[in-house]
């Protein structure tokens, strides 16, 4: 017979419920880690829109922090976060687009938002594979959670796609050497597909 845990639907195992605890330490440390990084971006973006999506970020942020501490709650857990190597990675990045020649402010805000949507793409990806993994653990209240999570990121990845295509001119996009702008959720899709979280995790 299983080891049962109550948190969870009848019959999910504690192994079950575990697995899902590691990987939404996981978003909660990125979701933690973000704060200060956005705030940077924030103020080393000169255009005005760019400022303003990033300083709306950050109120997205705080929401997904009460929500993720919310499920933690409902699973008898203390939040705690387990870092993300691949969104350190992607901090870092940011931290450099933060930092470009100051002297050439429109160059910077296309590395700012460039970073800002990678950054967003992986969250993306991440609250997707969280609502799968929640569908094994049956704790409805949870999922419902999530998909609301989902749902804020989803309308976050629409306004930064929105701020690249009126703010960023194309002979910079073409300098950079970065595609035109796809949907928020073919791009979330292409970078769930190549970190292949779901085959990963499965497979485990």
């Amino acid at each position: 017979m299983r080891n049962e845990d109550p948190a969870a639907g009848k019959g999910v195992s504690k192994e079950s419920v575990h697995f899902f605890l590691n990987e939404l330490k996981d978003v909660f440390w990125i979701e933690k880690h973000l704060t200060k990084l956005f705030q940077n971006m924030e103020k080393a973006a000169a255009a005005n829109s760019i400022k303003g999506a990033l300083a709306d970020y950050l109120n997205n942020i705080e929401s997904q922090l009460q929500r993720l501490k919310q499920i933690f709650e409902i699973l008898v857990e203390t939040p705690r976060g387990k870092k993300s190597e691949l969104m350190t990675a992607l901090a870092e990045e940011a931290k450099e687009a933060v930092e470009y020649n100051k002297k050439e402010s429109d160059r910077r805000d296309v590395r700012i938002i460039s970073a800002a949507q990678k950054i967003q793409n992986h969250k993306m990806a991440s609250y997707s594979s969280l609502i799968q993994f929640a569908g094994s653990i049956g704790n409805e209240a949870v999922i419902s959670l999530l998909e609301q999570a989902l749902s804020d990121e989803k309308q976050a990845a629409g306004v930064l796609n929105s701020i690249t295509q009126s703010n960023i001119d194309p002979p910079l996009q073409t300098e950079a050497g970065e595609p035109t702008p796809k949907d928020p959720e073919e791009q979330a899709a292409t970078v769930y597909d190549s970190i292949n979280l779901t085959g990963k995790h499965i497979k485990e």
